[in-house]
């Protein structure tokens, strides 16, 4: 939602700002240089904003991806109590961490279905069963 009224606020700033120029063409040459002056002021502004909203959905990523890493980690250690069970759960994050490395594509689990987390689900299904 923040988007679209991101989107709508800048639409709105860029037809005022137009009627204003076209109702008050420049007379002058400082006039001119005064319109493109404010203009330049008010494009880094907006980019400045952009730039800094990316900055944070890219660090927001990245903190996801490295929990989901975290815990990919902690389940393969904490499977080593089952005893051979952990070599499972090897072959199942070997399997979803194979495609990423070897095409050093780290979104890629975002862009085709997996089934990382059935498979552990089934895993674990599988080694407690019905027991609590």
């Amino acid at each position: 939602m923040q988007k679209y009224r991101d989107i709508f606020t800048i639409f709105i700033f860029f037809i005022l700002f137009s009627v204003l120029f076209y109702n008050s063409a420049p007379k002058s040459d400082v006039d001119f240089k005064l319109f493109l002056t404010i203009a330049t002021f008010l494009f880094a502004i907006f980019c400045g904003f952009f730039i800094a909203r990316q900055g944070t959905r890219y660090n927001a990523i990245r903190d996801l991806l490295s929990k989901f890493d975290g815990n990919m980690s902690f389940i393969y250690r904490a499977s080593g109590h089952f005893g051979e069970a952990q070599n499972e759960v090897a072959e199942i994050l070997r399997k979803h961490y194979t495609p990423i490395l070897k095409l050093k594509d780290w979104c890629y689990p975002f862009t085709h279905k997996t089934t990382t987390l059935t498979d552990l689900h089934s895993f674990c299904q599988k080694v407690v069963g019905e027991k609590n």
